[in-house]
């Protein structure tokens, strides 16, 4: 019987080996545990904790300040400075980031990135690192409570306080996509345009956000922040693709082979 592979012992091994590795491949379909999700909440009290501390020093606690001054110095010199062409570029320049765009931008991006890695690393890393960044924006824009510059404003919003930038924080996290093209492409080309996008497109937001009257420059500053730690924090908790298993979206048994990231 055991020369047939029939040995009961030897079955029983061969059962307990099966189900562990079919335990640990529907556990590596997903790229986070509940523990991972645990500290991702736990990261994000300490960012809302954080940033609205450091809100709240700059608007109420230690204000009027040098810092604060020059915010409405600049904010009244952009309003001097308006032109027609202008306006409709600064338009141009909020839209990149507004809610809609961000979302359905986020989301065509993520589909593509699952329909030609076939895992979930990649999505995950994309999606969850904008929504880290809107839950703590939510909360500390909430908290902080910051008045929008007193001078004309060029574009209306459902959210009346100004700290820190929502719409440049989401600009920042878009750098996640060009960590995802770095990873997979050795293309000198595409990383270098895959680098300048994403620094270009937070400073082409705040200065749109900023000549349209919508927010401070520390705003500006306060978002792009809140984007690069979103993005450490959310990297941090996921990792590169190279130290996880292949998150497949298909039922295959057999995880494929990761491919070509690349550092």
């Amino acid at each position: 019987m055991a020369d047939l592979g029939l040995d009961p012992a030897s079955s029983r091994l061969r059962g307990r080996a099966d189900a562990l590795l079919g335990s640990r491949h529907r556990a590596s379909r997903f790229p986070l545990s509940w523990g991972d999700m645990g500290v991702a909440i736990l990261y994000l009290i300490a960012v809302i904790a954080v940033g609205s501390v450091i809100g709240k020093a700059l608007v109420d606690w230690a204000a009027p300040n040098a810092l604060t001054d020059y915010d409405l110095r600049l904010a009244q010199e952009l309003v001097a400075d308006r032109t027609a062409q202008l306006n409709d570029l600064a338009m141009v320049g909020s839209l990149l980031s507004s809610t809609v765009v961000k979302v359905v931008v986020t989301l065509i991006i993520a589909a593509a990135m699952a329909l030609a890695w076939r895992r979930w690393h990649e999505p995950v890393f994309v999606i969850g690192t904008l929504l880290f960044e809107a839950g703590a924006f939510v909360a500390i824009t909430t908290i902080v409570q910051r008045s929008r510059p007193p001078v004309e404003q060029l574009e209306g919003s459902t959210i009346g306080s100004s700290f820190p930038s929502g719409h440049v924080a989401a600009a920042t996290v878009y750098a996640v996509v060009a960590m995802v093209l770095f990873w997979h492409s050795r293309s000198t080309v595409v990383r270098r345009i895959a680098a300048v996008v994403a620094v270009a497109l937070p400073l082409i937001v705040g200065a749109a956000r900023l000549y349209q009257g919508m927010h401070h420059l520390s705003d500006v500053v306060a978002g792009i922040v809140l984007g690069v730690v979103s993005i450490v924090i959310c990297h941090s908790i996921l990792g590169r693709p190279t130290d996880a298993h292949p998150y497949r979206l298909n039922n295959d048994a057999h995880p494929m082979p990761l491919g070509r990231e690349v550092a």
